[in-house]
C-alpha cells in the first residue's frame, strides 16, 4: 500500500512535473513568437526608412538638377543682356559719331553759304 501511495505520489509529481514543462514551453514559444513578430515589425519600419530615403534622395537630386538648370538659364540671360548692352552702345557711339558728323558737315555748308552771301 505505501509503495502504491508512492507510485501515486511519483506519478503526481512527475504529471504536475509534466504541466509545468507543457506551461513553460508554451510561454517559451509565445515569447518566440513574440519576439519574431517585433523583428519583423523592426524590420519592416527600417524598410520602409531605407525606402523614404531613396526616395528623398531621389527628390533632392531632382531638385539640384532643376535648380542647376534654372542656374544656367539665368547666366545665359545675363550673358544675352551684357551682348545686347555692349551692342547697344556700340549702336550709340556710332550714332553719336554720325550725328557730330553730320552736324559739323551742316555747319561747314551755313559757313560756306553765308561767305557766299556776304561776298
Amino acid at each position: 500500500e505505501a509503495m502504491r501511495e508512492r507510485i501515486a505520489h511519483a506519478h503526481s509529481e512527475a504529471s504536475q512535473h509534466r504541466e509545468q514543462l507543457d506551461r513553460h514551453e508554451v510561454r517559451k514559444r509565445q515569447e518566440s513568437e513574440r519576439l519574431r513578430s517585433e523583428q519583423q515589425r523592426v524590420e519592416d519600419v527600417l524598410q520602409s526608412e531605407r525606402q523614404e530615403r531613396l526616395r528623398l534622395e531621389g527628390v533632392r537630386l531632382k531638385l539640384e538638377q532643376e535648380l542647376q538648370s534654372a542656374l544656367n538659364m539665368v547666366k545665359d540671360s545675363n550673358r544675352q543682356v551684357e551682348s545686347t548692352t555692349s551692342m547697344i552702345k556700340l549702336q550709340e557711339v556710332s550714332m553719336r559719331m554720325r550725328l557730330e558728323s553730320e552736324v559739323a558737315e551742316s555747319r561747314r555748308a551755313v559757313a560756306l553759304l553765308r561767305a557766299e552771301f556776304a561776298t
